[in-house]
């Protein structure tokens, strides 16, 4: 009775540190489960995050792009404006210096005819 007792006691408590050992296995692998899970979830978040700084980057890039290109375009249009506008002020002050060019001359020319038909007038009353 007694050693029956006592097989009895032994392999109750054999069988109880079976059912903790599953027990604690369970809740080790719950706990690396839930582990698991977290640390995909958060590589998840991660990978949003990075697709989303990405996009960003890009959007960026594209503005950046574009203002670059619409200021140099601007500067392309203000720099054949003002060249065309040179062209167009070196013309007139051509024509302007030739118009002026040609009114001194003309009026040289009036006064070398007026001086010649004066002597030819004064050779005339000389001589008479």
């Amino acid at each position: 009775a007694a050693l029956g007792g006592w097989v009895e006691a032994t392999s109750e408590r054999r069988r109880s540190r079976a059912v903790a050992r599953r027990v604690v296995n369970m809740l080790a692998k719950r706990g690396m489960t839930a582990a698991f899970a977290a640390m995909r979830r958060h590589a998840s978040a991660q990978q949003a995050w990075r697709v989303k700084v990405q996009s960003v980057e890009r959007l960026m890039l594209r503005m950046t792009q574009r203002t670059l290109f619409l200021s140099f375009a601007r500067w392309v249009e203000v720099a054949t404006q003002s060249s065309r506008a040179r062209r167009i002020v070196a013309r007139t002050l051509t024509k302007m210096s030739r118009r002026r060019l040609a009114m001194a001359f003309g009026g040289w020319a009036a006064k070398a005819a007026a001086a010649v038909s004066g002597r030819a007038v004064a050779d005339r009353v000389v001589r008479r």
